[in-house]
């Protein structure tokens, strides 16, 4: 069974993991986006796919969980503590097993809930778009520590050009998951 949004879901993370794949762990190190390292911020982004898989889950029959409003304060810090007890490894396994816990969720979710308009809009805003704006400033912050970009094109057919503006950055075209 292929289902675009699992497909969607699955093409989000391995791109993201790819792209910081690209870079040298030197790069990496001195990279920093909105003054933290590049480790926090996959750090976070693993904490939010597994708050996002544990909601999703809870909301197997009902829409409930998914309407929670989060403690964004209180995730952060939780998140912040926990890349600071891994390694560069640890959080690059914590992050893939997070996403591989989000798919499997989603796999065993019926349907016509997987299809339901909140759950795709959970997920789209606690993991897609969380990715792809990572994926962005991950890219950035590279090019200003004059290292070699990431030359690996997405398809054109899952991906649509979106232009973003980073701080007083220029503005530069980024590819985004449509969602």
């Amino acid at each position: 069974m292929n289902d675009p949004f699992i497909e969607r879901v699955e093409k989000s993370c391995t791109a993201l993991l790819d792209l910081y794949n690209s870079f040298p762990r030197e790069v990496l190190v001195q990279a920093t986006l909105r003054n933290r390292t590049v480790k926090e911020q996959l750090a976070e982004l693993a904490g939010w796919t597994w708050r996002c898989a544990a909601i999703v889950k809870a909301a197997r029959q009902t829409d409930t969980p998914l309407l929670a409003s989060p403690d964004i304060d209180g995730l952060r810090r939780e998140y912040y503590q926990n890349s600071q007890k891994l390694s560069w490894l640890g959080v690059e396994h914590d992050y893939r097993q997070a996403q591989q816990a989000l798919l499997r969720v989603l796999h065993h979710l019926p349907a016509e809930r997987r299809q339901a308009r909140l759950i795709q809009q959970t997920v789209s805003q606690e993991v897609l778009n969380r990715n792809a704006h990572f994926s962005a400033e991950l890219e950035q912050a590279c090019h200003l520590n004059n290292r070699p970009l990431c030359t690996a094109e997405p398809e054109p057919s899952q991906f649509s050009p979106t232009m973003l503006r980073l701080s007083k950055l220029k503005t530069l075209t980024v590819h985004f998951i449509e969602t």
